[in-house]
């Protein structure tokens, strides 16, 4: 339910909130009040475009509605949509700003995330449906038809989930045999193809780490004369240098030197053995030098091998993956593609039997759905048309047509229309052919009465429904708004004494003056205060002692009324 409602300088309000209540709430003013702006600022913060002309220019307008929902089901759809709601709350708040060039800026969120506008209607379409003399979203739009006619019955709604899985079914087999079809027709181009790419990747043969193996061989092959020239001035340096002593020459003089005199002092002998070490280990690296120069040659043959190979390492890899591992899922890939051509045709045989048994499951399930939709159409039509009998319609006719396809969508093969004939003589219509505001009116209260124990939305607003109709009419469509309120949360801005009679919450809408400035106020009335709002509505001018006597009966007896109803709780 639409827990509270809070507005802030949007057109005429300052600040208003209004506590709402289950049942039937009711708005009542002047014209002019401003009953429109508070429906303006609901429609606002449900995501609807805003006008300059509603907004202050200093980016203070905002509308907050608090939303208090316990249905489970809608609590899991709103998770769907990304929307938590903790302990069942869901504030929807917008707020406005005007830039200096005139441009309208709204910020929109939900539980305090920020959220698009379009986010932000399809969670209100969940909590809250607006009907207004030109606002009949749900039944002016065909595709909703069949979403009111389904909830009409669990039956529906069962055989549905089981077509649903059944479509699933078939149409996960029919874009399987499209593809082979698509297969079929460059069959010999796309065998041809992937037989050259998996021969090609057969023989290339890529194993882990080959290609930084040959690039490290390459690199050494490249360097090789610099890499000679550098060992044999160290070879030259340490063991084999014609034109002088070598290190180990000279390191061998140095021993020489120091033996005839390592006796006389015990700090000489160490010494000496550290440079005998040292001669051994450069008579060592002198010999590994030597056999490193030995094998150190370029084999200009090898580096084109390298290149070679190198270059077919390239080409595999930017064909089928950079790495090892990617080429291989690609080969692998490559094996079932090639294999499901090569029996493409015993494949599709397979699934074109598969597809009938498939198809012969969903028609059947889509018939057994048809005659459950065709069932629940003529008993909604049947009841529908008696509640507009009493609405002021003379031999009203309300049919639900629900027409088979050859077409399978994902809610079965039914186009579901609602139909109507308001006047004698005149033909079964369309539903969004009706011109008149007034009969619209009506016609949307009879539907909703009768779908008020299947509809899912919790809240509904009826804005001004009431237009054209008088005496016995208004006093029926009063009943009818309080047997939908008993299903429902309901808020009415009505004029009509009647249906504002039959309030469980009344609020007052008036325009006040204070310090030269126009504001709208918003006032809940108690039982003394609804009686005295009656009166005014019913005088239209003065309100009198007679007047206020006539409105406290009207009252009385709405509430005997409403009494009945709740016992009744029949629709």
């Amino acid at each position: 339910m639409l827990f509270s409602l809070r507005m802030q300088n949007i057109a005429l309000i300052d600040d208003v909130r209004l506590d709402l209540e289950n049942g039937l709430n009711i708005l009542t003013g002047e014209t002019g009040a401003g009953k429109s702006i508070l429906m303006d600022g609901i429609n606002l913060a449900l995501g609807s475009r805003a006008q300059k002309e509603l907004l202050r220019p200093d980016g203070s307008s905002r509308v907050d509605l608090l939303f208090v929902e316990e249905d489970a089901k809608i609590l899991s759809r709103l998770t769907e949509l990304g929307i938590s709601a903790d302990q069942g709350e869901i504030l929807m708040t917008r707020q406005f700003s005007v830039s200096p060039s005139q441009q309208v800026r709204s910020l929109c969120r939900i539980n305090g995330q920020i959220v698009t506008a379009g986010q932000m209607k399809d969670a209100a379409r969940l909590l809250i449906d607006i009907h207004g003399q030109h606002e009949h979203q749900s039944l002016l739009d065909t595709a909703r038809h069949r979403e009111i006619l389904d909830r009409f019955d669990d039956r529906i709604q069962e055989a549905k989930d089981m077509y649903h899985q059944l479509f699933e079914t078939y149409t996960a087999l029919s874009k399987a045999l499209e593809g082979y079809e698509k297969d079929e027709q460059d069959k010999e181009r796309l065998l041809s193809l992937m037989q050259y790419e998996r021969d090609e990747i057969e023989q290339a043969d890529v194993r882990d780490g080959e290609e930084e193996e040959l690039k490290v061989r390459r690199r050494k092959l490249y360097n090789s004369e610099r890499m000679r020239d550098a060992v044999t001035e160290a070879v030259t340096l340490l063991k084999e240098n014609m034109s002088g002593p070598t290190i180990s020459d000279m390191l061998g003089q140095a021993i020489a030197s120091l033996n005839g005199i390592a006796s006389l002092d015990e700090a000489l002998p160490p010494v000496l053995e550290s440079l005998r070490d040292t001669s051994a280990v450069l008579d060592d690296l002198g010999y590994q030098l030597s056999a490193y120069l030995e094998q150190l040659d370029m084999d200009p043959q090898e580096l084109n091998e390298i290149e070679s190979r190198l270059d077919v390492i390239r080409r595999v890899t930017s064909k089928y993956g950079a790495t090892s591992d990617k080429i291989r899922a690609y080969y692998e890939d490559l094996l079932v593609r090639i294999d499901k051509l090569e029996h493409i045709q015993q494949t599709k045989e397979q699934l074109r039997a598969r597809k009938a048994a498939a198809e012969g499951k969903l028609r059947k399930a889509a018939d057994q759905l048809h005659a459950l939709r065709y069932e629940a159409a003529v008993e909604v039509g049947n009841e529908v048309t008696e509640i507009l009998k009493t609405l002021q319609f003379k031999d009203p006719s309300f049919v639900i047509e629900v027409r088979p396809t050859d077409t399978y969508r994902s809610y079965g093969t039914d186009d579901v229309e609602f139909r109507i004939r308001t006047n004698v003589g005149d033909a079964v219509k369309p539903l969004h052919m009706i011109a008149s505001g007034g009969e619209m009116s009506r016609i949307m209260l009879a539907i909703k009465t009768v779908l008020a124990r299947r509809d899912e939305i919790p809240t509904l607003i009826f804005d001004e429904i009431d237009t054209g109709i008088s005496g016995r009419t208004a006093q029926s469509v009063a009943e009818r708004m309080c047997q939908i309120a008993q299903y429902h949360q309901v808020l009415c801005v009505t004029h009509l004494p009647q249906i504002a009679a039959m309030a469980d919450v009344h609020f007052a809408i008036e325009k006040t003056v204070a310090e030269g400035h126009t504001h709208t106020e918003v006032r809940s009335l108690d039982r003394d205060g609804m009686i005295e709002e009656l009166a005014r509505l019913t005088s239209g001018v003065a309100v009198t002692d007679a007047v206020l006597s006539n409105a406290r009966e009207l009252k009385e007896q709405a509430e005997l009324r409403k009494q009945q109803i709740a016992g009744e709780k029949t629709l």
